[in-house]
């Protein structure tokens, strides 16, 4: 959100920090938005229709894969040829893992949920549905210079089976039919193992509503 104070402008440039992917970028007077290089950094350049004054709001999302959960800090996006930069940063959560060790600087606590009130439409927009988050913390920066640090230590995945083997004895064979029941926790399941005894021969593995599943024996 930047406040134009005297002549109007056209354009605004954010610092994007290292190892991030800038993904979408919203404003109602947008024209186009390019991201470049300027002093070995990521320079995100974005441009309006025409030029304005007052208020200017821009929406911006930004991924980096594969992120250090055990020495984690906050990335920050540093507004460019500003006089002032104040700052509301907060942390959404995935519900599967924990934040534990976290130090801030320069920081006001306030209250999490606020986090979800102005949560940006790109972030809504781009954000995994089937994944649920839940805010955990947000702080208050009265000054562009803060840190804030901590670690996201992931609990070990989990299975717990349920089995249940009905024995049918005849002259020349024996069968078995059984179900398992797999309750993940932690995890999302995507295939099991499962010991068969010597000389056994599996001959058909269904799901409960008796469509057939992908297996193989080795």
């Amino acid at each position: 959100r930047l406040e134009v104070l005297h002549r109007a402008v056209d354009s605004f440039r954010f610092a994007i920090p290292a190892g991030f992917e800038v993904t979408d970028v919203r404003c109602v007077q947008l024209s186009r938005w390019a991201v470049a290089e300027d002093a070995g950094r990521k320079v995100l350049e974005v441009y309006l229709r025409e030029e304005a004054t007052g208020i200017v709001t821009i929406d911006l999302a930004a991924v980096r894969m594969k992120p250090d959960l055990a020495a984690w800090s906050m990335p920050a996006v540093e507004p460019l040829d500003v006089v002032g930069h104040t700052a509301v940063v907060g942390v959404l959560l995935e519900e599967r893992l924990r934040m534990e060790e976290v130090a801030a600087k320069s920081l006001v606590p306030i209250d999490a949920s606020f986090v979800t009130r102005v949560l940006p439409s790109t972030l809504a927009a781009g954000r995994d549905e089937s994944v649920r988050v839940r805010p955990v913390l947000a702080y208050f920066s009265p000054e562009s210079a803060f840190s804030l640090s901590a670690r996201f230590p992931k609990p070990p995945a989990k299975l717990r089976v349920t089995t249940n083997l009905l024995v049918t004895l005849e002259d020349l064979a024996l069968t078995v039919r059984g179900g398992f029941a797999l309750v993940a926790e932690e995890e999302k399941v995507f295939s099991a193992d499962v010991a068969v005894p010597a000389g056994w021969e599996v001959t058909s593995v269904t799901a409960a509503d008796g469509s057939a599943l992908k297996w193989e024996r080795y």
